[in-house]
C-alpha cells in the first residue's frame, strides 16, 4: 500500500484528482446500499404504519379537486377525482371550446 502524501506536499491537480476519486468511491458505496435501504424502509413503513412507502412519498396536504363535468353532446355527467387521465372528450373541449365545458362544483 502506497503511503499517502501530506496535503501540503500535493499539487492542485493531485488534490483535485484525490477529491474526485474519494467522491467516486463514496458514490459507489452508497449505490451498493441503496436497494437494501429501500427494501428495509419499505418493510418498516408497512410494519409500523401499514402503508407502502410510495403512498407516504406521494402524499400531499392539498385537498383533491373533485370536478363533475357535463358532456355537452350526451348530457352525461363525468366525475373527475383529480387523479389520472381525463376522458378524450374533456381534453378536446378544454383545448377548443372551454365555454361549452360545464363544471358543476
Amino acid at each position: 500500500m502506497a503511503k499517502s502524501k501530506d496535503i501540503s506536499e500535493m499539487s492542485m491537480e493531485e488534490i483535485q484528482s484525490f477529491l474526485e476519486a474519494k467522491k467516486e468511491k463514496q458514490r459507489e458505496e452508497l449505490q451498493k446500499n441503496f436497494s437494501r435501504w429501500k427494501f428495509e424502509l419499505e418493510q418498516y413503513c408497512l410494519k409500523t404504519y401499514r402503508v407502502p412507502l410510495g403512498a407516504i412519498y406521494t402524499a400531499t396536504n392539498k385537498p383533491r379537486k373533485i370536478r363533475h363535468i357535463i358532456n355537452p353532446k350526451t348530457g352525461e355527467t363525468y366525475t373527475y377525482k383529480g387523479r389520472g387521465m381525463l376522458p378524450k372528450w374533456v381534453i378536446e373541449l378544454e383545448a377548443t371550446e372551454t365555454r361549452l365545458l360545464k363544471v358543476i362544483k
